[in-house]
């Protein structure tokens, strides 16, 4: 009719189009809206974007996804450390993805119910592991940090903020791989 579902991500393979993002339950408004967005497609015809998160009719974030060519996965940081724990909101996003299928994005952190700063992370699809970038954080618990780069050999180059306690040193540039760490 005149109502608006949503927005479906998908991909033409070249044959067909086929839906992907995240579907289903917790990814479906009560009415049965769906909003999914694309951020990033390498040349193997992997598909990394987000996905609205809902409970009922009530909005609780953002999932980060990868398409692999086969089927889509969550990616992004969950669970402790990254769940509001009074309103069950995750909020993830993904805005690098390389040509090995490796995705780099950030996702919100919480202490109980505060919101307290942002991860950086790191996906490999080959290992399927996902890295945090936790490296400094205040006394109370709020760390930052993001990612500005992702190369194809899986170099990611960003930020951090540094804490001394509950001192803010300012912002620290870092260089990382999964071979030679921080």
């Amino acid at each position: 009719g005149g109502t608006s579902t949503g927005r479906s991500a998908w991909l033409y393979n070249g044959t067909t189009t086929q839906n992907i993002g995240l579907t289903g339950t917790g990814y479906t408004q009560t009415g049965g809206f769906q909003y999914s967005s694309v951020n990033s497609l390498n040349a193997a015809g992997q598909v990394a974007g987000t996905s609205e998160r809902y409970n009922g009719g009530t909005s609780t974030g953002r999932s980060a996804w990868l398409y692999n060519g086969t089927t889509t996965q969550t990616i992004g940081l969950t669970g402790t450390g990254y769940t509001n724990t009074s309103t069950g909101d995750q909020y993830s996003s993904v805005n690098s993805l390389n040509a090995a299928g490796q995705a780099a994005g950030r996702s919100n952190r919480y202490n109980g119910s505060n919101y307290t700063g942002q991860s950086a992370w790191f996906y490999d699809d080959d290992l399927n592991q996902t890295y945090a970038f936790n490296f400094s954080l205040r006394s109370d618990g709020y760390g930052y940090s993001q990612i500005s780069y992702l190369g194809d050999d899986g170099l990611a180059l960003g930020q951090f903020q540094l804490f001394d306690g509950s001192t803010d040193l300012g912002l620290r540039a870092y260089a990382w791989t999964v071979e030679d760490g921080f």
